[in-house]
């Protein structure tokens, strides 16, 4: 049985030959494999979506018909992304015979890494890289690994694994795959993981593109409607449990004096949860579950306590 390095190199050689044989290159080849990814999606839909519930805990319909419109997208405009583009001449060419273009060109080999809160979304840059004409390496998560089990499957099942390929496994992998030379690497998430994946990067001088999250302030005017803007906060702040890139993190004039009196954010929280969401008991809110140690961590509050002559006691009398 092969060993990861060994499983790895398999894969990469593979997918190296693969874009060698310039089969990526043709325009009709990369329209055919969007209508596959496409196909895939449509067929499959239940099974995606049934795995994403069974990881997060939420409805996960909008991921694959966002995912379908990312692939609409891309067929729609295919030949308009990678048509050459006509540039000014510099001086010393010959301006009545020479012509200068801009022509893109594959780059070859893609390693795109997503996270678990959006699985199915956060692994759409596949969708831009192989409409560029490139083959893909997609990791995908060990913290939704249903989903990743059943996509994995799917795209073995649909793809040449030298044109596209879905891997599971968890940092052990995904450090194994940082220490082979790709041509680009995408990956969506935060700073801690990205600075790892940048410093693998430089080791070949890997062009690197992330999409990570941030700080994201709310501004509220005085003349803004408090109920609507704090409404939409907490919809915006509670969407896939808080666990998103551009969920609110921190808010000015949060609470204001009204004619009628106070406004506060517990009096729209409870107001906008009951009118939208489906309470239906521990574990089916509707709105996901925190994912991880780190997510529970933030729910939880440690202090210091003095255990003096076996007097001392936590919760329940134990610590």
């Amino acid at each position: 049985m092969k060993n990861e390095k060994e499983w790895n190199a398999s894969l990469l050689d593979g997918q190296r030959a693969y874009f060698k044989t310039g089969a990526t290159r043709c325009l009709k080849a990369r329209r055919q494999t969007l209508q596959t990814m496409k196909k895939m999606l449509e067929e499959n839909r239940e099974q995606i979506e049934a795995a994403i519930r069974k990881d997060l805990g939420r409805e996960p319909t909008f991921e694959v018909t966002w995912a379908l419109k990312e692939l609409d997208e891309g067929l729609e405009h295919l030949e308009e992304w990678n048509a050459s583009i006509k540039v000014a001449k510099p001086p010393t060419l010959d301006a009545d015979k020479d012509e200068v273009m801009l022509v893109k060109e594959p780059l070859g080999m893609v390693l795109v890494i997503a996270p678990w809160n959006f699985p199915l979304i956060t692994s759409m840059p596949a969708v831009a890289a192989l409409t560029g004409g490139n083959t893909v390496v997609l990791k995908l998560s060990e913290y939704a690994p249903t989903f990743s089990s059943v996509f994995s499957g799917l795209v073995a099942k649909y793809f040449d694994k030298g044109l596209f390929t879905a891997v599971e496994g968890a940092i052990p992998e995904a450090t194994a795959l940082l220490a082979e030379r790709f041509d680009h690497i995408m990956y969506t998430g935060n700073p801690t993981v990205a600075r790892a994946i940048m410093a693998a990067a430089a080791k070949n001088l890997t062009p690197v593109t992330l999409e990570l999250g941030g700080k994201n302030p709310v501004l509220v005017e005085p003349d803004a409607d408090i109920e609507d803007a704090a409404r939409k906060i907490i919809v915006s702040k509670m969407l896939n449990c808080g666990q998103i890139c551009v969920s609110s993190d921190y808010a000015r004039r949060f609470i204001v004096e009204t004619s009628s009196g106070g406004v506060t954010v517990n009096d729209v929280m409870s107001h906008s949860f009951v009118e939208t969401l489906p309470f239906g008991g521990v574990g089916n809110s509707g709105i996901g579950r925190i994912m991880k140690k780190y997510g529970f961590d933030n729910f939880v509050h440690e202090k210091p306590v003095l255990i003096r002559n076996g007097l001392g006691k936590g919760i329940n009398g134990n610590l």
